[in-house]
């Protein structure tokens, strides 16, 4: 700086006029690129520094995919289970509502095996699974690190930097697949085919009940009202001044009952008794006596009508105890009719004489006796008296001519009572067998119920190995930046690593559920399942897997399918049956499934590491430690870090070019097929060669 010579201070490259010079131009442009090239400069090595970063994040997310594999695996072979389990009880509940209908035994048995060849599918699709999960746990750790190691590998073939890494499980080890066995519905399975063959005895004795019961009314209604010609209602309405409303007419045996004979029966009885002369008649003494004797049969038949009645069971039944009335003269002799002593007697020379009444000539030709029965005649007590000629046969001519001809009210009224005695038995008949069907039906309920429960606690819920999240470490050596712009070609960026991890996040999607059901009913295909039984069986298996997602009424759906699949014709006691089964489905309170998808997600490794106290954890948190204070890891932590990965000799055994076999269906043992129908896990042929690259190349790369 300078002072001119007027005190002014002057600038250097500035001229009088106060314009910059051309030296200070190209100073401040020379300056100005400077900063660029050492700005680029940094950003170039930042960024390659920085780069290591997201390759450990692609690596831990690569390997915690292959977690979410196996949980989405583990829900499809617990869909599968459930549902075999689910349809298999179903198919033998349809065969036991087959069983209650009679004639179709043939077809419950057929039914029952369709059952069974799903259940024995299930258990042998579990046995597999058990295998193929254990193992598949026990190679997860070696199959997550490769999986890792290979978007490593890529990440470092596109930057041209020699990252080496592997991913690590935490925790190391995985919860022992131990699937539920089926026993409970098994044993409710084998409770309801051991039942069939009662069942059906008793739904055909039920059926034959039911035939002589609906016979048994019909005669009754015939005989009572529904003949076109003579019947109780006609006899009654034409033979005695019965009102209407107490002689009602039923045109169908559907509305009628036996209560309605029964009343018909008193109420014309009672007209016959009040509208018959007896001794007040007028003609000779033997047509008094006549009249006499009709009088008190009317008597003797009202009061025994009424001793009858019709009985409501505790299911609603009704049996009638209709009683019957003496036809003749030799059923008369076991009447009160035969016994009652109401007769007037008269005593002339020592000799007593029986008479119809007290108006009788006989009577008052002699001393009055007292009064004595007919049955004292037979026994030779008392004498007939020669004008009325009054005994026990004058009583049975009453009800013998009406009884036998069919212009007779009792005539009638006889085949009602004998209607109502065959229908009152098959009712017995028919009552008895329901009980035990009842019986039956809530044995095999309550096996249907506790199966089912059991069911819904024996669920196989994923613990593997990773469960908790994975830890990829990524390392890159010492790297030159050749040819890389504005950058000293014998610069380079000195070792670094980076530590990341990933954990599963429930991610729920409204088409899990249906994305678990399909593949699981992919299982067996139904292009193998023909036009058969087992096609129908199968095609209510998707309702079956609905269970997974609607609990119990994906359940009831199933079972309407198969009912409506299966080519049986229903009845009542079939009815009965399902809907009680339906019942315990509903008591059983299966709940829906989880059916949330688990995807991987970048958190921080303090996370994972806190909830595993095992020695891989300890191993990761002594190098974040370590690079953190020294931007670098121990070759010795590399090595304890990945020693226990190791690959599963039993894993070869299980392997195709699908990958890791897990579980599979013998479409064989279910008559669709001579293969079976595998469910994999993605895992490289070459795993145990692509292991041994991973270790060594991951050594070395550390010791460098």
């Amino acid at each position: 700086m300078e002072i001119d010579r007027i005190g002014h201070t002057r600038m250097r490259f500035v001229d009088d006029e106060g314009g910059f010079t051309t030296p200070a131009i190209a100073l401040a442009i020379l300056l100005a690129c400077s900063l660029i090239f050492i700005s680029a400069r940094g950003a170039i090595i930042g960024s390659r520094s920085g780069q290591i970063q997201y390759v450990a994040d692609a690596g831990a997310l690569a390997a915690d995919n292959i977690v979410a594999e196996f949980v989405t695996i583990g829900q499809i072979v617990d869909a599968v289970l459930l549902s075999m389990s689910l349809l298999g009880l179903s198919v033998y509940a349809v065969s036991a509502v087959a069983a209650f209908i009679p004639g179709a035994q043939n077809a419950a048995a057929k039914i029952a095996q369709a059952g069974s060849k799903i259940l024995q599918a299930r258990d042998k699709f579990a046995e597999t699974a058990t295998k193929g999960l254990n193992t598949a746990q026990k190679a997860l750790p070696a199959i997550c690190a490769v999986r890792a190691f290979e978007v490593i590998n890529a990440n470092a073939s596109a930057s041209g930097i020699p990252y080496a890494g592997a991913a690590i499980t935490s925790p190391i080890m995985g919860a022992e697949v131990s699937l539920a066995d089926d026993s409970e519905v098994e044993e409710a399975a084998e409770e309801i085919e051991s039942k069939h063959g009662d069942i059906q005895e008793k739904s055909v004795q039920a059926q034959d009940a039911q035939n002589r019961e609906n016979d048994a009314k019909h005669r009754a209604w015939m005989a009572d009202c529904g003949n076109a010609g003579m019947s109780m209602f006609e006899r009654a309405g034409h033979l005695s001044d019965i009102s209407a409303a107490n002689n009602p007419h039923y045109s169908s045996a559907d509305a009628w009952n036996f209560s309605i004979p029964l009343e018909r029966a008193e109420a014309y009885y009672a007209a016959r008794y009040y509208a018959e002369a007896g001794s007040g008649a007028s003609g000779s003494p033997d047509t008094i006596a006549e009249s006499v004797a009709r009088k008190q049969f009317y008597a003797y038949a009202r009061d025994e009508v009424s001793q009858g009645y019709v009985e409501t069971t505790d299911t609603g039944a009704q049996i009638p105890h209709l009683v019957q009335l003496a036809r003749n003269t030799e059923q008369i002799r076991s009447t009160s009719l035969y016994t009652d002593a109401i007769y007037p007697i008269s005593s002339s020379n020592g000799t007593r004489t029986i008479h119809a009444y007290a108006g009788c000539p006989g009577y008052s030709s002699g001393s009055p006796s007292g009064y004595g029965s007919v049955s004292e005649v037979d026994s030779g007590l008392v004498h007939i008296c020669e004008h009325c000629r009054f005994s026990a046969t004058t009583l049975g001519r009453v009800p013998s001519a009406s009884t036998s001809i069919d212009n007779g009210f009792e005539y009638y009224y006889l085949a009602v009572v004998e209607a109502s005695k065959d229908y009152a038995q098959a009712v017995e008949d028919g009552e008895d067998a329901k009980r035990h069907l009842k019986e039956s039906r809530e044995s095999i309920g309550n096996s249907l119920h506790e199966a089912l429960k059991a069911l819904a606690a024996k669920r196989y819920d994923p613990q593997p190995p990773g469960r908790y999240g994975c830890i990829c470490v990524v390392i890159a050596p010492n790297t030159q930046l050749k040819d890389t712009p504005f950058i000293d070609g014998s610069a380079s960026i000195p070792a670094r690593v980076a530590i990341s991890g990933a954990t599963l996040a429930a991610d729920p999607a409204d088409d899990e559920g249906n994305i678990i059901s399909d593949i699981a009913q992919g299982l067996v295909p139904s292009e193998n399942l023909g036009s058969g039984l087992l096609k129908l069986v199968f095609g209510a298996w998707g309702s079956m897997l609905k269970a997974y997602t609607d609990g119990t009424e994906g359940i009831k759906q199933g079972l309407d399918k198969l009912l409506g699949a299966i080519p049986i014709v229903g009845n009542t006691l079939s009815e009965q049956a399902t809907q009680n089964f339906k019942n315990a489905l509903s008591d059983a309170g299966l709940e829906p499934a989880d059916l949330k998808s688990y995807k991987p997600v970048i958190v921080n490794t303090s996370r994972i590491i806190e909830r595993d106290g095992g020695k891989a954890a300890q191993i990761i948190g002594h190098m974040k430690q370590a690079a953190a204070m020294y931007s670098a890891v121990s070759i010795g932590d590399i090595g304890a870090l990945i020693e226990d990965i190791e690959a599963v000799p039993e894993i070869q055994e299980l392997l195709d070019e699908h990958g890791l076999t897990i579980a599979e269906i013998p479409l064989s043992d279910l008559g669709v097929g001579n293969g079976s129908k595998k469910l994999y896990l993605p895992v490289p042929m070459d795993i145990s060669s692509r292991l041994e690259e991973l270790h060594s190349l991951l050594l070395s790369t550390a010791a460098e």
